[in-house]
């Protein structure tokens, strides 16, 4: 679990008073790393108010904790006045460490930790404009997810992408079953894994898009979702390894769980040669 009961901890509350790690006891807490210049930030952090302001009319023990990445302080507190939640000072020690112990990539990010404060889901803001009224909080991660619905969790870390959209039910079934097991063995250790783990079942706009970009493609069958049950109009699945940071797109020998595995480690050492890919857009 992260320090947040480190006794040196002191956050600002949004009237201005000062608290310490007592404040976050027995609490859901968010850490969100956001600024003032940033606008995604800007436009996000309206919508995760509306989020903590109803989470806090229903009673549920949650605190957000504003871990700014700011210029100067003039900015820093005319930002954080725009916010209803607790902050960490701007010369706070705390702000580097907790950035580097969750390893952000981007803002806005925001991590949610559970109660005893170890890391549940890296991909808070996504599970909150997904979820505007909070009927999932805490939005404890899932072991692997839908692509349409994360895939922008790949532009954070790498990640393992399976495409099942043309395959029988049973191949499905089969590939996703190894595949998740790949994914319980490396989030063993919570959900902030060395990868994320994303699962095309049916055709989406974002399943083509990474398709294309990693050049898989895709038999051209009619576009509804319908179970394929002859093998002749089935495609069998397939997955790759996806690091948007590198540029590199790898694809897995097989999908059996102990090679799956095995390509995953071999991959993260860096012991795999992938294939360039070329981005013709960025992250939002």
């Amino acid at each position: 679990p992260l320090r947040c009961s480190d006794p040196e901890l002191s956050l600002t509350l949004a009237n201005g008073s000062t608290v310490g790690s007592e404040h976050l006891k027995g609490k859901n807490v968010a850490l969100y790393f956001s600024a003032a210049w940033c606008a995604p930030c800007k436009a996000f952090t309206p919508i995760l108010a509306q989020t903590y302001l109803e989470l806090q009319s229903r009673g549920e023990p949650f605190e957000v904790i504003f871990i700014s990445h700011d210029h100067n302080a003039s900015a820093f507190q005319e930002y954080r006045a725009t916010m209803p939640w607790s902050s960490l000072p701007l010369d706070s020690r705390f702000r580097t460490k907790l950035q580097n112990i969750v390893e952000v990539q981007g803002l806005p990010t925001l991590v949610m930790l559970n109660d005893k404060h170890q890391i549940i889901n890296t991909e808070g803001r996504a599970a909150v404009q997904q979820d505007p009224l909070g009927e999932n909080f805490p939005w404890v991660a899932p072991l692997v997810d839908d692509l349409e619905k994360g895939v922008q969790s790949i532009f954070s870390k790498p990640s393992m992408v399976l495409f099942a959209e043309r395959s029988t039910a049973s191949a499905r079934k089969k590939a996703q079953a190894s595949f998740e097991e790949v994914a319980k063995a490396l989030k063993e250790d919570g959900p902030s894994g060395p990868l994320n783990f994303l699962v095309a079942a049916k055709t989406s706009e974002a399943a083509t898009a990474v398709r294309q970009l990693c050049n898989i493609p895709i038999q051209d069958n009619p576009t509804d979702d319908a179970v394929f049950t002859d093998a002749q109009k089935s495609q069998e699945p397939a997955c790759i390894l996806l690091d948007l940071a590198k540029r590199q797109m790898y694809k897995a020998p097989s999908l059996d769980a102990e090679e799956l595995k095995e390509f995953a480690d071999a991959v993260l050492a860096g012991d795999i040669e992938g294939t360039a890919i070329a981005l013709l857009g960025g992250a939002s």
